[in-house]
């Protein structure tokens, strides 16, 4: 079982203890961590705070990338014009509405959902050109294409089983790394050689039992680990 923790804009999946017990490190989620060719959620072989394995990396994560990935934008301001909730909108979403036919239901339109989000970015960019980030033509470039991206989710009735889905691979991707991460600190193995002998068809309870721990001893380690997040987190000043 999953959750998340957002706090500060640390995002935080919630390992529970029953959850993961009873996942028990399966075959699927086996041969999804060993797929990635990079080290499972940013970690390095360097990293060495376990707190900070918790915390998602990657250019995703760098300023700017909201603006890339339209969508969390077009549900906000879908929600602002609509005078609906969030929860409410990712709902509709998630039966099959697309956010223009959410707009509709409710007294706006996509289009006027898709101009404010270009309005809002347009600001922005400017700014930027002002104060000599970017140029003009970039500028112009970023919104042309932020245009074409949201003409086509705003009206896109898969968009909600997209991010359910994509959400899905993001927590599981956590859960993954979190779990390398323990039977690496457990067995003193890198987690490259961890990502190796998953590869070759072990799972981390055997991998762990071969080195004199066990898989609950893992999960017992990757939860005290998110432990140590979850309260660094909590008592950070924003």
């Amino acid at each position: 079982m999953l959750r998340t923790l957002r706090y500060g804009g640390i995002v935080v999946a919630v390992i529970a203890l029953m959850g993961v017990l009873g996942w028990n490190v399966t075959p699927q989620t086996q041969a999804a961590a060993a797929a990635q060719t990079e080290e499972p959620f940013g970690l390095s072989p360097e990293s060495g705070n376990r707190a900070e394995a918790f915390r998602p990396r990657g250019p995703r994560h760098q300023t700017g990338a909201r603006d890339q990935q339209p969508a969390g934008a077009l549900i906000r301001t879908t929600a602002e014009l609509t005078g609906l909730e969030p929860s409410a909108v990712m709902e509709e979403l998630r039966n099959g509405e697309s956010l223009a036919q959410i707009a509709a239901a409710n007294g706006q339109s996509g289009e006027a959902v898709v101009q404010a989000v270009v309005d809002k970015a347009t600001e922005r960019l400017d700014r930027l050109v002002a104060n000599g980030r970017i140029t003009q033509e970039e500028a112009d470039q970023m919104i042309a294409r932020l245009t074409e991206q949201a003409n086509t989710l705003v009206n896109d009735t898969e968009l909600g089983q997209n991010i359910e889905q994509r959400r899905d691979r993001y927590q599981n991707r956590i859960v993954q790394g979190a779990l390398v991460q323990s039977t690496s600190e457990l067995t003193g193995l890198s987690k490259a050689e961890i990502m190796e002998r998953l590869r070759d068809g072990e799972s981390l309870t055997e991998i762990a039992a071969a080195e004199g721990q066990s898989g609950a001893a893992v999960v017992d380690a990757a939860v005290e680990n998110f432990r140590t997040a979850a309260e660094e987190a909590i008592n950070a000043t924003p």
